[in-house]
């Protein structure tokens, strides 16, 4: 009879979502990341752990939430890895590979909002598209003002009819082209030829307090 040798690991402890946080130095307005496979969630919050009960376990609320998804070709990315800046800094380093084709982001956060860094390059030997899909997960709180009426911004969300009209969720700079695909949704296009970099763009989640 054979038997199977068991063995106990703490692999589950490290399964995805990976989370983490970036800030200035010294700053207790962090933004979460949340590092999915393919996909960055970032999310903050307006609330203040001084204000809950000592040791009390209650978990700050969730104001605001925005999804990352960079793609090639419609798709998203096959490979993703992510580390801390030089293993060790306040700040996030996530790359996406397919194709020959690199998606590079880098977050950092500032005193206001967290900027995500967008360096592009494509190795192969085709023209590729790369996109970057920056949406807020609920069509009824945050909204694409060019969804609305075209001659609008294309380039930012805004929170909607739950929060002040003028509250930016997120201001995306950059890219080729902004496609409006979704009300939702802030969309950065792409077009790389073979050998090509895209030059560094930020899609910025801004997050003013008060």
């Amino acid at each position: 009879m054979n038997e199977t040798k068991m063995t106990v690991d703490f692999g589950y402890a490290f399964a995805t979502p990976h989370r983490l946080t970036v800030a200035l130095p010294n700053s207790s307005d962090k933004t979460l990341l949340d590092v999915h496979p393919g996909w960055l969630r970032m999310a903050w919050t307006y609330d203040n752990l001084l204000d809950k009960p000592l040791a009390a376990f209650v978990a700050p609320r969730t104001n605001w939430e925005v999804h990352i998804k960079p793609e090639l070709n419609g798709r998203p990315f096959r490979k993703s890895r992510w580390t801390r800046a030089e293993g060790w800094l306040p700040a996030l380093e996530t790359v996406y590979e397919d194709s020959a084709v690199t998606l590079r982001l880098e977050a950092v956060g500032g005193a206001t909002a967290a900027i995500l860094r967008v360096d592009i390059a494509n190795a192969g030997k085709k023209a590729r598209r790369v996109g970057l899909r920056c949406e807020k997960p609920s069509y009824s709180v945050g909204y694409n003002p060019a969804w609305v009426q075209p001659q609008l911004p294309d380039d930012v969300l805004l929170a909607g009819w739950v929060e002040r009209a003028d509250r930016i969720i997120l201001m995306a700079v950059g890219g080729d082209a902004k496609p409006v695909i979704a009300p939702n949704t802030v969309y950065l296009a792409w077009k790389l030829a073979p050998g090509e970099r895209a030059p560094a763009s930020r899609c910025t989640s801004v997050c003013p307090a008060g």
